[in-house]
């Protein structure tokens, strides 16, 4: 293993600075259909928000539907940041796998977002 390398605590952390941030505040969030293994926690980042999404299924993806309670504009630019079961599994066969980022377009305040296996995901909208 090469000196540095992050290990999956350490994505773990890279996931939630992207959540947590200078200047953040803690703001309502609802969703559905979670099936009792999602947990799920907002905060206003400036103009946007960032969504904290747990999926605690080890074997199934979920898709629920978020909703920002009192969402400040009707469409906001949507990106994510995924650590899950299949990156830390990669690090059982010494590979290191980083979050893996997506573009997930234009979203309104209520949207699905699906969420892999035993994973944390930061959704942002700016």
């Amino acid at each position: 293993i090469a000196r540095g390398t992050p290990f999956p605590p350490a994505r773990a952390v890279q996931v939630l600075s992207q959540f947590a941030v200078a200047g953040a505040t803690m703001h309502k969030v609802t969703t559905a259909g979670g099936r009792g293994s999602l947990r799920a926690y907002g905060a206003r980042q400036g103009a946007g928000y960032a969504i904290l999404l747990f999926n605690l299924d080890e074997n199934n993806a979920i898709t629920p539907t978020v909703t920002i309670a009192h969402a400040q504009r009707n469409s906001y630019a949507a990106t994510s940041l995924v650590y899950g079961k299949k990156q830390y599994d990669d690090s059982k066969n010494n590979v290191w796998t980083g979050p893996v980022s997506a573009d997930l377009g234009t979203v309104n305040p209520t949207f699905t977002v699906t969420l892999p296996p035993w994973s944390m995901t930061v959704v942002k909208l700016q």
